[in-house]
């Protein structure tokens, strides 16, 4: 399968990168989204989630670079104005805002690509308000931090390419939908109205914050930030924007108003706010409004141009971005649009999944364009040879048909019979001879060129659609501006290498520092009888190597790596013995799990006992000794379900899912917690197989929902389970599961064959409904 588009959405204060099927990319600590944030310290760099500790410590030498490129001014006091400087590498440097973009796109961009295992292309979202320079930093950051090619789509086609794809497919065949979605995100605030049929979508109306003043959350939390300084006890001097103790009162002001989000007062602490003292904090849902109210009546104005720039009536009103959630900026939308429920349809990810919709529609549409060439150009050959052999028939025609009239002629001569008035017999009727062979092929292809001629004519009607199609898809796309980012590339490469080599370093320094304290704790542990003889030596070997730590040789890699294995060496060289002991453990504990192997196997039909082991298992194991058993008992349960040993299978499975359910995720790393995950799902699967082939619809319905818990859009779980809804009756929630496999995959031949299964069925429950209501009503 070929790499996908992508689409990032770098905010404010957070960056979405979601694939074209809607898959999101998660950061390297598992979640939704990487911080808009690089920070710096020492020799350091700190790119997305990496930097959000940074933004807390170490403020000064953070960048917000999502803020920086949206050039809000609500915040511009509590910034600071002019270019971003930090203390990196034992100098103040200037960075520039895109160098800084560069270093964020390089992370998210590489995170995408291990998702992926590569990109086709990546489509980046820029708000509707942007000015050129804004989209040119964007773009030289773009050229210096992502590979391949980059587009830039507008936010409004993002959200309405988003809706489209999600949810306008369930509309009726003449229905038309009107939607209007408001965005509010921490720097900007807009809305676009967008009518949606089954044929086509198109932007009514567009209108975006080009004034700070009340564009996004940044703008309220700033007029609160200035309403909370005259309420402070007099006895607490007021903070100066951009300082620290300004940034823990405007911290304050975020926290209040997420929490008016949900109660109608909300109380905070702003620690350390005066000298040595927190000082406590409250505000009223109503003093907010008040507060925020010239804010909100920007907005309210931005809502209302869009409304009446769309001429016609909103059907729906769907909420978009973090500031979506404050109550003041609901009850605003809804008293412009007439409306108090708002649609769930969209969510953080629609942006960025609009973004890389945008490129897959040019792309595919591209690629439509190309496939009616080649049809023309294919129909057009066939015309041409089609004519060639008409033209050759139609000549070979004629002279036969020429001969054949001259030997008439000859022969009528010869005979030549006379009527009684002296004149010559009359020549038989044409139309009473049979046709001839050539006769025939001159009749079928003339009707072949014509029904060439009408089929060149359709593939000519589908590659001037299809043009038309591209072309529009084309213009989704913002133009690029023209950028020679070359420089800029070539730093952040440099900046990248030299990020590795500083991680290579600490990586090689937390092995060192840990052989260290694990020898140090031997020594003091249960084998310290094995070191008596060689203590002092071997307290001088650690502490020597303790020493050169932190000295200036270990400053490089390869160095501090021979370092860890000549103190190892020195270590087993000191006292032989601990070492000897400490194998001899290792192969004792690897006896003990073959053992418990075999002792699972005798008790295979037991479930009790077999459970009553497992949960009794407390042992403290290492991950890739419990993860192996896991894998063990999988792989075996495999083996057993190919040879139709369907229930010892399902009891392998489940003493898997037993010893799986011992690593717990949160105390696992990123890469290990992911490896669980999967294994767990992938189980949870089989699982839900087994029980299907042995008729306990019920069990296989309860796995395949625990895999979908896990892992909601897993496709095998999501066919698993539709097809037992089918067994069950249960179409419509078939339906649905399969929509989302096939969303996924639209190739996937068993879901499209019970996807067709499921479509008659419902057909047939709709025919039977609507012949029964004819005779209620008859």
């Amino acid at each position: 399968m070929a790499p996908p588009c992508i689409g990032i959405d770098l905010g404010a204060a957070k960056t979405m990168v979601v694939g074209e099927t809607g898959e999101i990319v998660r950061n390297e600590l598992g979640g939704h989204s990487s911080a808009s944030l690089v920070g710096f310290s020492g020799d350091e760099r700190y790119v997305g989630e990496g930097a959000v500790a940074q933004l807390a410590t170490n403020a000064k030498n953070t960048a917000r670079i999502g803020e920086r490129l949206a050039g809000n001014t609500a915040l511009q006091a509590h910034r600071g104005e002019g270019g971003f400087t930090a203390f990196y590498a034992g100098a103040e440097t200037a960075i520039a805002d895109d160098a800084l973009a560069a270093a964020l796109l390089r992370n998210v961009g590489s995170l995408a690509n291990k998702t992926f295992g590569g990109v086709q292309a990546t489509a980046l979202v820029v708000p509707n308000a942007w000015e050129e320079s804004q989209i040119a930093t964007l773009a030289r950051a773009a050229a210096a931090g992502l590979d391949g090619g980059v587009e830039f789509v507008k936010s409004d086609s993002c959200l309405r390419l988003a809706y489209e794809k999600r949810h306008a497919t369930n509309l009726e065949k003449d229905e038309t939908r009107v939607v209007a979605f408001v965005d509010v995100g921490r720097c900007s605030a807009s809305c676009v109205v967008c009518s949606f049929t089954t044929e086509e979508s198109c932007i009514l109306s567009s209108e975006a914050s080009t004034d700070g003043s009340y564009a996004g959350t940044a703008a309220l939390d700033a007029l609160v930030y200035d309403y909370l300084l005259t309420k402070l006890p007099k006895d607490v001097d007021k903070p100066q924007p951009g300082s620290k103790k300004g940034q823990r009162l405007l911290n304050a002001c975020e926290r209040l108003r997420v929490l008016l989000s949900t109660m109608d007062l909300a109380k905070v602490t702003c620690e350390n706010l005066g000298e040595e003292r927190d000082v406590p904090l409250e505000l009223t849902r109503k003093e907010f409004e008040e507060v925020c109210a010239p804010a909100l009546k920007g907005l309210y104005h931005l809502l209302e141009r869009a409304k009446m720039g769309a001429g016609m009536v909103v059907d729906a009103v769907e909420l978009v971005g973090g500031g979506s959630r404050v109550c003041a900026v609901r009850n605003c939308a809804g008293e412009v649009f007439g409306t108090s429920t708002f649609g769930a349809k969209m969510d953080d990810a629609s942006l960025a999944h609009g973004a890389a919709l945008a490129l897959a529609t040019e792309r595919d549409a591209r690629k439509n364009v190309w496939l009616q060439r080649e049809a023309l150009v294919a129909a057009q050959s066939r015309t041409h040879e089609n004519t060639k052999l008409l033209d050759e028939a139609k000549a070979n025609l004629d002279k036969e048909e020429k001969a054949a009239a001259f030997k008439a002629k000859e022969t009528a001569a010869a005979e030549k019979p006379e009527n009684s008035d002296g004149d010559e017999a009359p020549a038989p009727a044409a139309d009473d001879a049979p046709e001839s062979t050539l006769q025939i092929r001159v009749r079928v292809l003339s009707q072949k060129a014509e029904d060439l001629k009408a089929e060149e004519r359709k593939v000519t009607t589908a590659l001037e659609q299809a043009a038309d199609v591209a072309d529009r898809a084309a213009k989704v796309l913002a133009t690029r501006p023209e950028t020679d980012a070359a420089e800029l590339r070539k730093a952040e490469d440099a900046m990248c290498e030299r990020d590795e080599g500083v991680r290579l370093v600490a990586e090689q320094r937390n092995a060192l520092e840990t052989c260290v304290l694990e020898l140090r704790a031997a020594k003091n542990g249960t084998h310290y009888k094995l070191f008596e003889a060689k203590a002092v030596e071997f307290g001088e070997l650690l502490q020597a190597a303790e020493d050169w730590l932190w000295s200036d040789e270990a400053s490089d890699a390869d160095a501090i790596a021979k370092k860890k294995e000549q103190v190892l060496a020195d270590a087993k060289a000191l006292v032989p013995a601990y070492f000897a002991k400490v194998e001899e453990e290792r192969l004792a504990t690897e006896k003990e799990l073959e053992k418990e192997a075999a002792t699972a196997t005798n008790e295979d039909d037991d479930d009790e006992r077999r459970e009553d082991r497992i949960n009794a298992d407390t042992r403290k194991l290492k991950f890739a000794d419990r993860f192996r058993l896991v894998e063990k008992n999988k792989a075996e349960g495999t083996e057993l379900f190919k040879d139709g040993n369907i229930h010892h299978a399902a009891k392998r499975y489940k003493d898997a899912l037993g010893h799986a359910s011992k690593l717990r995720e949160y105390d696992l790393g990123p890469e290990d917690a992911a490896k669980t995950k999967k294994i767990k799902v992938d189980l949870h699967v089989n699982m839900a197989l087994c029980w299907t082939k042995l008729q306990n619809n019920d069990q296989a319905l309860k796995s395949a929902g625990e895999a979908l818990a896990l892992e909601p859009t897993h496709p095998k779980a999501l066919y698993r389970r539709a097809a037992l809804y089918e067994k069950t009756s249960k179409f419509d929630e078939a339906k649905a599961d399969l929509k989302q496999v096939l969303k996924a995959n639209e190739q996937d031949k068993a879901a499209l064959a019970l996807m067709k299964r499921v479509d008659a069925q419902l057909a047939r429950q709709k025919a039977k409904a609507k012949k029964m209501a004819a005779k209620m009503f008859a």
